[in-house]
């Protein structure tokens, strides 16, 4: 029985260590926000938490929650440098925000780090998204720029 009890003890805590936030409502979103800011208060360098944090305003999908997802994917990447998914998460957050500039040169720093989306049909959606979108503001860039320099 006293067996029973630890391990039954053991796997609740093991559950609630490793368990995966509930991102599908509204209202879990916002409750996920109340619960990682304080994990943020508590270790400002908790990628993890951040991570949480910008996922959740993501997914309430409106502007000012998208900019404070552009935020928490900005200090992930100001710990960690190097986490292309941050990039990537960061691009699509900027394009909702009509930012398409932005989210190419985040979309690009995500490849160039070696982002790989785990299924094949975000990978095509991806180098698609850069090749057409960014080639355009490529273009457009290059084109803003002759027009400037002939002013």
């Amino acid at each position: 029985m006293r067996i029973r009890i630890i391990v039954g003890i053991l796997c609740f805590y093991f559950a609630s260590v490793t368990a995966q936030p509930d991102l599908s409502t509204p209202s879990e979103c916002l409750r996920s926000i109340e619960v990682y800011k304080h994990k943020v208060k508590e270790n400002p360098d908790n990628t993890y938490a951040y991570f949480v944090l910008a996922t959740a305003h993501f997914r309430l999908q409106d502007a000012d929650h998208i900019k404070e997802a552009i935020k928490m994917w900005d200090k992930l990447i100001a710990i960690d440098e190097t986490y292309e998914g941050a990039y990537y998460q960061r691009g699509y957050c900027k394009l909702f925000l009509e930012d398409y500039e932005g989210a190419c040169i985040d979309w690009q720093k995500s490849i160039e780090l070696g982002y790989n989306p785990s299924n094949a049909y975000n990978r095509k959606s991806l180098s698609e998204g850069v090749k057409e979108l960014c080639g355009i503001m490529d273009e457009e860039i290059r084109i803003r720029n002759i027009v400037v320099k002939d002013n």
